[in-house]
């Protein structure tokens, strides 16, 4: 199985948005493997199986939850409201720089204005 640290970082993540979907048994082998961190040997011995149907076991079921994705994009989605969200508060940041620079040429309740708008979009992209 592949183990890389971003694989098992995004097979954890699919297994945590739609591990449920899964049978309590292939829930259970994803478990052991990805978030306990047992060999497949380990887990064959722990379920009384063969190491070879715990492998296949681990390769359907990541397959499943692969697919699942590719249709739902639930991950996807939330990954890139995130980078839309982080990408918004570094302009907010810039804008708020530019305005203080600015600000001895702005009167105060102008300012005051402007800082309460910007804190207002602030929240609502936090």
């Amino acid at each position: 199985m592949d183990r890389t640290l971003s694989e098992r970082m995004w097979m954890v993540r699919l297994i945590e948005a739609y591990g449920r979907l899964l049978t309590a048994h292939q829930q259970r082998v994803l478990r052991l493997y990805y978030l306990d961190d047992l060999s497949l040997g380990e887990i064959a011995e722990r379920l009384h199986v063969t190491r070879q149907a715990v492998f296949d076991g681990l390769r359907r079921s990541g397959r499943e939850l692969r697919r699942v994705e590719a249709s739902l994009r639930l991950l996807q989605a939330r990954d890139g409201g995130a980078r839309r969200r982080q990408v918004v508060a570094a302009r907010l940041d810039t804008l708020e720089r530019a305005i203080r620079r600015v600000g001895a040429g702005v009167d105060a309740r102008a300012r005051r204005r402007i800082t309460t708008a910007l804190a207002a979009v602030r929240r609502a992209v936090g």
